[in-house]
């Protein structure tokens, strides 16, 4: 147990902990009386928060590592959240138990490392009612994994934070097996049906950053270039394909 100054106590009971603008989306996205397992919870603050928020009655700060959830542990106690919030050490969902949660939340992980925890127990998954991801790269993998596990996206923004844009995504069991265009894929298929502001930003930023590397590969001698060009090309037409789409 952390043994937390009178002073230290003071100030923090039931305070939120200030969240940066990818993280209170994140929170956002929760539905509210849901049960957390929050997984590579860090610090724990996104836990903390909606304990003390009143949006979750009860969450698992979960993470692999001693030192943020020792992090955890103190915060929890600094923020008087220790009669909701539970610091547990974990491997992804390993050493957390079908029954005592409701929804998954996933952040600050790349999509293939949020996919293998998903899969690793397929049924524990999908005892959950809602699934709270945002992967920092190859979305497209998660939302793979969705469709082709009984579950679809509900609802999809995009965020910005320091120059880079993440998606935070939403998932909620679906009797319909759907595919997804590999557009929708890659770029989300709320994001491209909704079209906002940012999500415009984006694709213009993407298709100058591709076009960019598709002039410097074009003059390159590699020997894999013609593969990647191959590649970038395919990505550049998903992206045509998009603003097609778009102004139709």
């Amino acid at each position: 147990m952390t043994i937390l100054s009178n002073l230290e106590r003071e100030y923090a009971v039931k305070k939120l902990p200030e969240l940066s603008e990818r993280m209170k989306a994140v929170a956002g996205m929760v539905s509210k009386g849901s049960r957390i397992a929050d997984i590579g919870c860090d610090h724990g603050y996104v836990s903390i928060y909606l304990y003390n928020s009143g949006i979750s009655q009860r969450c698992i700060a979960a993470d692999v590592k001693e030192g943020p959830l020792r992090a955890a542990k103190k915060n929890i106690g600094l923020f008087g959240a220790s009669d909701g919030v539970e610091a547990r050490l974990s491997d992804g969902l390993k050493s957390i138990s079908r029954g005592e949660f409701d929804c998954i939340l996933i952040s600050g992980m790349g999509g293939g490392l949020i996919t293998e925890i998903l899969a690793y127990d397929k049924e524990k998954t999908a005892s959950a009612k809602e699934l709270i991801l945002e992967p920092q790269s190859d979305a497209d993998k998660v939302r793979k994994y969705l469709y082709g596990n009984g579950f679809s996206i509900s609802k999809e923004i995009l965020v910005t934070e320091r120059g880079k844009y993440y998606p935070v995504i939403k998932a909620v069991h679906s009797t319909v097996r759907k595919c997804l265009s590999e557009e929708e894929y890659v770029y989300g298929p709320c994001l491209i049906k909704e079209k906002t502001e940012l999500f415009v930003k984006y694709l213009n930023k993407e298709q100058k950053r591709i076009e960019s590397v598709i002039s410097k590969l074009e003059v390159s001698d590699s020997k894999n270039a013609d593969e990647r060009l191959c590649c970038l090309r395919k990505e550049l037409r998903s992206i045509k394909k998009i603003w097609k789409d778009m102004k139709e």
